[in-house]
């Protein structure tokens, strides 16, 4: 009956549950309630803490000064105490390990008080193990069955050992601020301290062998709990909202943050239903959260109607007791809550069926943001394929295997991450390498790097071998180096992504396409990473070869094995491109090719003399070099063309006073008398009167060659020079009358040469025959007359008629006699004759 009433009352006591963040609050469902009661009839005001007993049998719940005694099994009270005849105010309850006593600790003013009692569970009258101390403000925690851990008022965390009438002190820790909450590992071997000092806070690891600090993290907020995970590998706290996933074996790295709905009060982990309780403030209400310590995805969460500050779970993780301000202790299973996984499809297999499912298809984007992907399809049902876990694997024809396995953080999560990543060395908002790398240690975690090789050589097969010498290494792959945690910047809008790479060996000569891929079990969780916080499944397999994407997986939930084929390459027919680029590498057209090539360069280089290349010719006078088809040399004057070279040739003799042997002895190098090429044209270079190209040269001399004999002799050179100055007169008259004069020279002596004869005083007398051999006087001249033609001489004239130099040709006739004795004077005349011609003067007087 009393039961019955006292359910009544909780039932009106708890309100509709508080809507909180969008999300469906199930209604709590109370079993039971258990009324504190106590023997002297006074009021209960409030339920101070109430606590399981480790084997699950007793359920104790402590007011002010009072203390009651649950059999958990069925609720019967076993007993119903005052601790001491004392006003001191209860602080809170602990029992040892093995469940047979239970310590209650007050805060005790009063020297020689006692403040902390172990109370057996065989005698609850039994005050006898006591400390006579003043308690600190940190809580109270069993180590074993006989030693237990807390602060005294002066801040120092010791050791007590509970014997048999005393609570004796051992070693002790004292913390650079005031002692908090208090959290054993599994092993016994370590605690977790939570420091409020003077300037910010700090959770601290301590070592409980010998009570020394192994490390600390500091934090902006108070710490209010701390636990170790039951895995025994982590550390936990809050800071406000949020709890913080810290690894507990060097180097300490961080894990993981999980956000909660609220401020957090107390939380406790459920290790055999990956379930994290949380008890929160939602405004002036408490709420219970259920969030999944795998995913950190919320279960369920709900209001509860009543104030409390502390909760109980029981050994068995079936049962919840809450302290209030109220005589009552409301009792709660949590599998009466409504939380339904559901029933049908589950896409991404991770036990949540898509109805219920947050995130249909664990790409790590909620559904309600899951929007970006190809129109008319159905995002949430799509998983983003690059920030699902991608597993990558890279063949080579040589034999080498790289797998990049790469997951991806949330986006919360991530800026959460950089958030701390920024201030691991100092205060400023930018995550530099140094603390990248920090974080990348801790995110990568104490996870066995050579088991995950191990288990790459037993899943992955290539074409039915087997792999060996794998190694695996664990690095960032984007998201974390260089980043800045400002609002709405490049990072902020940044995932941060993982990656493992491991590299193994498998037979080259197996690696002849088409083969098989095949992974003969999925990969597992990378435990002791950041890969337990975040989805790590569904995944995608893609398969390259020699660098090139060959293949690629569907949507793999990581169930059974998988093969991926790599087909044979494709053989295209060949393009025109193609078939002209085998033509024309075929070894016989290339030889051929090569062969013509050289027989054209060889006609051109005996050829070549016959083309006329337009490039700038040098003048071998000076070494200036001018334009193509210029007449002369721009720097030196020094002709290219024989047509002026006379000319020119003659005013130079004018001007320097030479006479016409003096200039021909001056070419003749040889003194034979004759002019060959070479001679007059290093005659013309030295003087810088031409620089005569070898057709130009050729041209000259066959100009002044009169006979033929292609050298030039004295006679010639003087008619070419003498030429010179009947290119200053311009008369027909004269001209005709020098043709009179050959022609009357002719009539008086046939026997005259055309060309001037030495003058008398160089010539040697010949020598006359014997008087048997002369001729006589008398005798008859042959008959025959022979006619020759006289040399042409060349002269040139200038007219007003004309604007460029003509030539006019006179050709004189005799008659050949063979008259031996000519007279001296006859000698004479023909050379004065000669002479007026060459000079020019007398002209005047003959005519």
């Amino acid at each position: 009956m009393v039961r019955a009433w006292c359910i009544s009352v909780i039932l009106l006591i708890l309100v509709a549950p508080y809507a909180s963040c969008g999300l469906p609050e199930p209604v709590p469902i109370i079993v039971e309630a258990y009324k504190f009661d106590r023997i002297d009839g006074g009021v209960v005001n409030s339920v101070v803490e109430v606590e399981h007993s480790p084997d699950g049998s007793l359920i104790a719940a402590a007011d002010r000064k009072h203390l009651n005694i649950w059999r958990a099994s069925d609720g019967e009270i076993l007993a119903s105490k005052q601790i001491y005849n004392h006003d001191y105010q209860n602080l809170g309850l602990e029992w040892t390990t093995d469940s047979q006593h239970l310590i209650i600790y007050q805060n005790s003013a009063w020297a020689n008080t006692p403040s902390i009692t172990a109370i057996p569970i065989s005698d609850w009258n039994n005050r006898d193990k006591h400390a006579e101390i003043e308690m600190g403000t940190s809580d109270v925690k069993s180590i074993n069955e006989s030693t237990m851990i807390f602060a005294d008022s002066n801040n120092v965390i010791s050791l007590w050992t509970i014997e048999e009438e005393v609570i004796e002190r051992g070693i002790s820790y004292t913390p650079d601020g005031i002692p908090g909450c208090i959290g054993i590992s599994s092993d016994k071997s370590m605690a977790i301290i939570g420091v409020s000092k003077q300037v910010g806070h700090s959770a601290v690891l301590l070592s409980l062998t010998n009570m020394t600090e192994i490390t600390s993290w500091n934090q902006t907020n108070p710490i209010t709990d701390c636990n170790f995970r039951p895995n025994g590998n982590e550390v936990t706290w809050n800071e406000d909202r949020s709890i913080v996933i810290r690894s507990a074996s060097s180097p300490f790295g961080f894990v993981n943050v999980l956000e909660t709905g609220g401020s957090i009060v107390q939380y406790e982990e459920i290790p055999l239903q990956d379930e994290i309780l949380v008890l929160s403030t939602q405004g002036s209400a408490r709420s219970m959260e259920s969030w999944n310590s795998m995913t950190l995805q919320i279960n369920w969460r709900t209001s509860l109607g009543f104030n409390t500050n502390q909760f109980t779970l029981s050994p068995d993780s079936e049962q919840l007791s809450f302290s209030t301000n109220t005589p009552f202790v409301p009792i709660m299973r949590t599998s009466d809550f409504p939380f339904d996984k559901g029933t049908g499809p589950d896409l991404d297999n991770d036990g949540i069926a898509d109805s219920n499912d947050e995130d249909d298809d664990g790409d790590a984007i909620p559904d309600i943001f899951d929007n970006i992907c190809a129109e008319e399809v159905d995002c949430s049902r799509n998983a983003n394929k690059d920030s699902i876990r991608n597993i990558d694997i890279q063949i080579s024809s040589n034999g080498n295997v790289t797998i990049e396995e790469t997951i991806t953080i949330p986006l919360d999560l991530s800026r959460n991450i950089r958030e701390i990543n920024s201030k691991l060395l100092d205060g400023d908002a930018l995550a530099s390498i140094l603390e990248a790398d920090v974080m990348i240690r801790q995110l990568c975690g104490p996870a066995d790097l050579d088991e995950i090789a191990d288990e790459w050589k037993q899943n992955l097969r290539v074409n039915g071998s087997v792999p060996w010498d794998a190694q695996t290494s664990c690095d960032e792959h984007s998201g974390l180096s260089s980043t800045t945690i400002v609002e709405n910047g490049a990072a902020w809008k940044t995932n941060i992504k993982i990656v493992w790479t491991t590299q193994l060996n498998v037979p080259a000569d197996r690696l002849v396409r088409p083969f098989d891929v095949s992974l003969v079990n999925s990969p597992s969780m990378r435990v002791g990473s950041i890969m337990e916080s975040i989805e790590h499944s569904p995944a995608i397999v893609k398969v390259h070869f020699n660098e090139i994407y060959i293949n690629s997986t569907d949507i793999w939930n990581l169930e059974g094995s998988i093969d991926i084929g790599l087909p044979a390459p494709l053989i295209t027919e060949p393009t025109v491109s193609d078939q002209a680029v085998a033509a024309f590498t075929n070894p016989i057209v290339v030889i051929a090719i090569i062969l013509l090539i050289g027989v054209a360069a060889l006609l051109i280089v005996r050829r070549r003399m016959m083309f006329e290349y337009e490039l700038d010719e040098e003048c071998h006078v000076c070494g200036k070099f001018n334009p193509p088809g210029a007449p002369s040399c721009s720097e030196c004057g020094a002709l290219f063309v024989y047509e002026q070279v006379m000319e020119k040739l003659h005013g130079w003799m004018i001007e320097n006073e030479l006479t016409v042997s003096e200039l021909f002895e001056k070419f003749d190098e040889d003194g034979n008398g004759t002019l060959e090429e070479d001679e007059l044209l290093q005659g013309l270079k030295s003087l810088k009167i031409a620089a005569l190209p070898l057709n130009q040269l050729q041209a000259l001399v066959e100009s002044l060659d009169e006979d033929g004999n292609g050298v030039i002799d004295l006679e010639e050179f003087e008619i070419a020079l003498g030429s010179v100055d009947t290119m200053h007169f311009d008369d027909d008259d004269y001209l005709d009358e020098l043709e009179e004069r050959w022609e009357h020279e002719i009539s008086e002596d046939e026997g005259a040469k055309s060309a001037p004869r030495p003058p008398p005083d160089r010539r040697a007398a010949a020598p006359r025959p014997p008087p048997d051999q002369r001729e006589s006087e008398t005798s008859e001249p042959e008959p025959e007359d022979k006619q020759d033609k006289r040399p042409r001489r060349v002269i040139r004239r200038k007219t007003n008629k004309s604007e460029s130099n003509s030539r006019r040709r006179v050709t004189r006739t005799s008659k050949k006699t063979s008259t031996p004795d000519e007279s001296d004077q006859d000698d004479e005349d023909h050379y004065d004759e000669a002479l007026r011609r060459l000079t020019g003067s007398g002209f005047d007087d003959d005519s």
